[in-house]
Order: C-alpha cells, then structure tokens, then sequence
C-alpha cells in the first residue's frame, strides 16, 4: 500500500483529525461532486473523529457526478438513508436504491441522482481497518431493513456529528474506535447474510473470525490455536479461509495492527514504549509490530503516534 493510501481517511481528504464543518454546494463541488444538467441542490455537516469522517448530507432533486475512488479503494462508506430516495448509474440503467443502509467503495455509485427532501448520514472510514479487507468487493451492498447494531450505530452517528461540543484529542480517538468497531460488526453481519456464503465452510469462518477477535490479544495465541477452538483442522480451516481471500496469520495481524493503531493514536497510552504497546495489542515482540503496521497501513508505530498531531 503505497502513502497515499495509507491509514487515515483524514490524511486522504486532507482533513485535520478534529473538524466541524457546514458545507454548501459550492464546497461539495470542489470535493469532488459535479453537478449533472443544473445546480447542485445539496448541503452537507461535517465531522472528524481521528481516521472516521462523518457527513450529514441533505439534497433535493439534484443529479451529480461523484469523485471516482481512489486507487485501490482505500476508504469505505456506510450510508443511513435516513429519509427520501435516490437513483443510481449502473451500466447505462438508472437504479432506484432500495433500503435504508448503502455499503461501497468511497465514491461508488459514481452517478446520482436525488429525489425530494433527502438526508443520509454517511461515515467514511479507512478500508484497512475494515475486517477481512480483501474480502471487500469493489460493487455498492444495500441493506433494506437496519439491524439493532446498525440503528445503534446511525444513532451514534446522527448525535456525532450533530454535536456543537468541543472534543479533546483522547475522546476523538475513543469515537474512532468505536465507529470501526461498529463498521466491522455491521460488515461481518452484512457479510454473514450473503446466501452464497451460507454453508457449514462459511459458518465455520464466521466462527473462527469471532474467536479471533476475541483472542488476538493474546501474544501466545497462534493460528493453530484457532483451529484449536473450532474443531478444525489447521490445514482445513486455512483453506476456509482462502475461499474467501484471506487468511489465518494474515487476519490476526490485521487486527492485532487495528489495535495497536488504536493505542499509538490515543494520547491516554503516550506513556506506553513499544513493547508495552506490541504486548497490549497481542504482538510478541515491538518488531513484529513494526513489521504488521507496514504492511498493513504502510507506516511504522513512531509516525502513527506522532502523526495523529499533523493537521
């Protein structure tokens, strides 16, 4: 991953990690979004928490050209369709959306087109910190019904970004924590429901993935281990894995990386030296952490902590 896309959606929006911003059309324009055949009817409130940017966005019968992704799609969407509805561009059709949650590459779908009286609440987040990131098909999901973890996570969003309240640098950090957190648990369920993944082999993933999560603060916890839990073979539970374009050592490095991005961002844990950070996040050695946060968001653990100040 080269370092443009690397860790922080700020960082590729150009933002500061702190921000509150009301945007007019005008402002949406120079982000990105070309208006089709007349002006654009559209005004946004913006927040940043850490690596998340939050959006409340409200539009009227208004059609726009979105900013394509960026290579390699290194920052995701969900959208809360809070109220009215829109079409999309799809291979020359235009789709209406349908449902109240859109899941995609940031920037997809690439043409829109507004009806009366919406608002949607969109958070942007870096796919890095996404679970199981390979497994993310570059296409546009949509969720026709909000499960409970989805109202709690809209919810949050709506109050977030809706604050006047001034933030101090430890909670923006807890508030992005918390969003991927939620992002991840809204991915995984979004994922698990997909009827060509419901089998024993998916099932049995699943499992895995949540034993995982549960674990990989463990520094002695070890691939082998997992298959341990699941009643599985290692060889067995490495090739469920593959079928869906990960793997066993690859996703406890992926989220042993989130969590020590987590603790080198939050200014609570400054007092922590390397090893103490490697330890808390499940890594034997502060070198084996340097070496998963390369590959994973392409920087070491000094520039994550001293980076989160860069504005």
């Amino acid at each position: 991953m080269n370092e443009r896309a690397l860790e922080r959606t700020v960082d590729i929006e150009g933002l500061p990690e702190r921000f509150i911003a009301d945007l007019d059309a005008a402002d949406i324009a120079r982000g990105g979004a070309r208006p089709v055949g007349g002006a654009l009817r559209i005004h946004s409130r913006m927040r940043t928490f850490g690596a998340v940017v939050l959006h409340e966005v409200f539009g009227s019968l208004t059609e726009f050209e979105r900013r394509p992704p960026w290579p390699g799609s290194p920052t995701w969407d969900l959208v809360f369709i809070d109220r009215g509805t829109f079409a999309y561009l799809s291979e020359g059709t235009w789709r209406p959306a349908s449902g109240r949650l859109m899941i995609g590459p940031s920037g997809l779908p690439g043409r829109v087109r507004l009806g009366p009286d919406c608002r949607f609440l969109i958070v942007r987040m870096p796919k890095a910190l996404l679970p199981a990131p390979n497994r993310l098909r570059e296409e546009v999901r949509f969720g026709t019904h909000l499960t409970l973890i989805e109202e709690s996570m809209r919810a949050f969003v709506a109050r977030a970004v809706r604050s006047e309240k001034d933030i101090a640098e430890g909670e923006s950090a807890a508030v992005d924590r918390i969003l991927v957190e939620m992002a991840g648990a809204v991915l995984l369920g979004r994922l698990g429901r997909d009827p060509a993944r419901a089998s024993p082999r998916a099932a049995l993933r699943e499992r895995a993935l949540a034993e995982l999560a549960r674990r990989a603060a463990d520094p002695s916890f070890a691939p082998a281990d997992l298959a341990r839990s699941t009643g599985a073979s290692l060889r067995h539970l490495q090739g469920v894995f593959a079928e869906a374009g990960i793997s066993v050592a690859g996703e406890l490095r992926r989220v042993r990386a989130e969590a020590a991005h987590a603790l080198l961002r939050d200014p609570a844990y400054d007092g922590l030296d390397m090893e103490t950070v490697a330890a808390r996040a499940g890594f034997g050695s502060a070198r084996a952490m340097r070496t998963a946060l390369a590959r994973q968001l392409g920087s070491g653990p000094r520039a994550l902590r001293s980076g989160r100040d860069r504005l």
